[in-house]
């Protein structure tokens, strides 16, 4: 009954992020056009190479909107210098509008509508291990379930390490990314969007974890 019920949220969340997403490759152009600068005197720093400040979209499309990093990549130049595509910068139309459409979709909605709050909810193990990640040393799977009602949330991480590679593993994230220690953090008022845990469907065959 447990799996069952986490498997009907799973697919409920999973095709309103699917709709939002889609939705968003065909808006967000028009989204863009409207995006603010007003926090760029406050936020704005360079590496030398790249700039970054808080850039946001309008709030009639809030849903579609990365209120942590903005329509400018990571404040730590990640995308900037890293992951962006084709060459493009990340201040450019095409840059913003590939880390919000593709890199990022629906973030909003799926960070913060479709998450879930760890502060109003405890974390509990249904099945597995008590602690999996995307490492060598932490292979395994667990299932979690956190608050109850109608609609709890649940979570199923599963890493296994492929045997003939020191390096590659198969992982598998389904579910809202919380853990059995989000039941003892606390942050700072500043970090409060830290409780908030976004919706995630990760199928990998082939992950690097080293």
């Amino acid at each position: 009954m447990t799996v069952a019920r986490a498997v009907v949220i799973w697919l409920f969340q999973f095709t309103v992020q699917l709709v939002g997403t889609v939705l968003g490759i065909f808006l967000m152009p028009i989204f863009l056009l409207f995006a603010d600068d007003s926090q760029k005197e406050l936020t704005y720093r360079t590496d030398g190479v790249n700039e970054w400040w808080l850039r946001t979209l309008p709030k009639f499309a809030l849903f579609w909107d990365n209120k942590i990093d903005g329509t400018l990549g990571d404040d730590d130049f990640r995308y900037a210098s890293r992951d962006i595509p084709f060459g493009l910068k990340n201040t450019s139309f095409l840059g913003q509008y590939w880390w919000m459409a593709f890199r990022n979709p629906f973030n909003y909605f799926k960070r913060f509508i479709l998450a879930c709050d760890v502060r109003k909810g405890i974390v509990e193990k249904i099945a597995g291990q008590d602690y999996v990640r995307d490492d060598l040393r932490s292979t395994g799977w667990q299932f979690l379930k956190c608050g109850d009602g109608i609609l709890p949330f649940y979570t199923f991480y599963g890493v296994w390490k492929w045997k003939w590679s020191d390096s590659h593993a198969v992982v598998v994230q389904l579910g809202n990314k919380f853990d059995l220690q989000d039941n003892f953090k606390a942050y700072p008022s500043e970090q409060e969007y830290k409780y908030f845990k976004g919706f995630t469907t990760e199928i990998s065959f082939y992950k690097d974890i080293s």
